[in-house]
């Protein structure tokens, strides 16, 4: 049975693919930025990674960073070919078994509360993202962040703080 509207299921399919590379990318950007931080990382039993000796900030600082990189360069070829293939498979969309199934070519749609896409057998968002997925354990102790938050804001160690601050941005 063929769809109503094909191409605003295409440009949803599309919007799912791009959202789904950009994650997955982020993900790969954060890892990568977590381990060069030594001793940083070490995944648990549960397979969850625990980030120690960085507060919640800073990881949430790390992780805005992988994302601003992510949303304007994605660079692992992987996740690049698969966006790719998804965007531009030009094959009939239909309903597959399922009013909430759209298969478009190779590629299958979950329409619902959390929607799913699968490309080529990979899941490329839902669950995972481009094929991977992360849980992050972090702790909410001390943060680099808060510190120079409040080293601004005191008078005495001001000078001190923004000369931190200029040498950590020119470090990214």
């Amino acid at each position: 049975m063929g769809l109503a509207d094909e191409g605003a299921v295409r440009k949803y399919r599309d919007c799912l693919a791009n959202y789904g590379a950009i994650i997955g990318q982020a993900y790969l950007y954060l890892t990568k930025d977590l381990d060069s931080i030594r001793g940083s990382v070490r995944k648990d039993r549960s397979g969850h990674i625990d980030v120690r000796g960085m507060g919640y900030d800073d990881f949430v600082s790390l992780a805005q960073g992988a994302l601003q990189r992510a949303i304007k360069n994605i660079q692992n070829p992987t996740i690049r070919n698969m966006e790719v293939r998804a965007t531009t498979d030009g094959g009939s969309c239909r309903f597959d078994r399922e009013t909430t199934n759209i298969k478009c070519g190779p590629d299958l749609m979950i329409i619902g509360t959390k929607p799913q896409l699968f490309v080529s057998g990979i899941e490329f968002y839902g669950e995972k993202f481009a094929g991977y997925a992360g849980t992050y354990k972090v702790s909410r102790s001390w943060s680099y962040q808060n510190a120079l938050e409040k080293l601004l804001s005191t008078s005495k160690y001001s000078k001190f703080a923004a000369e931190v601050s200029r040498y950590a941005d020119s470090l990214q």
